[in-house]
């Protein structure tokens, strides 16, 4: 059989490396941004705001900092890779990654226009990047494709944590997830108190739950990532809470009107 023609290709952000091999080939090739547009209008001026000799992030520490299309916040806000030294590797390899994305054909952001006014007027403004940084790029034009969700699926292999849902009132839980990286794995410490004020609130809850990392950061990934409950909670937090609220160690919830609020719009 004859090849198929390739006609685009969609790129994760995170895997932007792939740019080089789609321009080699000559085939149009479009970043899908999973994020919000406030965060990718803040990412994509990272590179520029240091050419033009500004201090460090690093330095900044909880100075507030503006970004265009985002309201102001602290430096210190920013993920810890650009807290690091502008000389290091590790700073230089993700302000490279940042500036890879605008050499797309396209940038796909999971948003909508009237959500996200804002940083959308930022992101399609011709004067977003900066004059005279030293750089070539031009901002290639963004697209809206949200909000994509994951749609209910049937009942077969439902997760007990689903089903629970089902049967609460419509906007009484409070869901808790802190994405599947690093910064979702809380010490042991922290997991108490969050267990403390869960209880105390008396709200009906959902918590995904990580293991701590210790020394080992390897933790924040896969099944290494499961804890054992009854180990890291407060002694008969599970039982007090039963019914009202729902522990799970790694959980996939689907668009459910019953949640009413979230931490982090990542799931585990």
């Amino acid at each position: 059989m004859p090849p198929r023609s390739i006609h685009t290709v969609i790129v994760d952000s995170v895997s932007n490396a792939a740019l080089d091999v789609t321009r080699e080939l000559g085939i149009p090739a479009y970043i899908f941004f999973t994020t919000n547009a406030s965060v990718l209008a803040v990412y994509l001026q990272v590179p520029s705001i240091r050419a033009e000799g500004e201090p460090s992030f690093k330095e900044l520490e909880d100075d507030t900092f503006s970004f265009r299309g985002a309201p102001p916040m602290p430096a210190s806000h920013l993920i810890e890779e650009l807290l690091e030294d502008p000389d290091s590797e590790i700073y230089k390899e993700m302000a490279s990654s940042l500036s890879n994305n605008m050499e797309a054909d396209g940038i796909l952001v999971n948003t909508l226009a009237s959500l996200e006014a804002r940083a959308l007027g930022a992101l399609t403004d011709p004067q977003f990047l900066p004059v005279g940084t030293g750089s070539e790029l031009t901002m290639p034009p963004v697209y809206c494709v949200g909000p994509l969700v994951q749609g209910a699926a049937g009942t077969e292999g439902k997760h007990e944590c689903l089903t629970w849902l089902d049967e609460q009132p419509e906007r009484s839980v409070v869901f808790l997830c802190f994405g599947s990286i690093g910064m979702g794995n809380h010490s042991e410490e922290q997991l108490k108190e969050i267990a403390v004020g869960l209880e105390r609130s008396g709200h009906r809850f959902l918590w995904v739950v990580r293991a701590p990392l210790g020394d080992n950061p390897e933790k924040a990934f896969g099944r290494d990532a499961n804890p054992d409950l009854h180990g890291l909670l407060p002694d008969g937090f599970l039982e007090r809470t039963s019914g009202r609220g729902i522990v799970v160690k790694l959980c996939v919830v689907t668009c459910n009107p019953v949640l009413v609020s979230f931490f982090l719009p990542l799931l585990s």
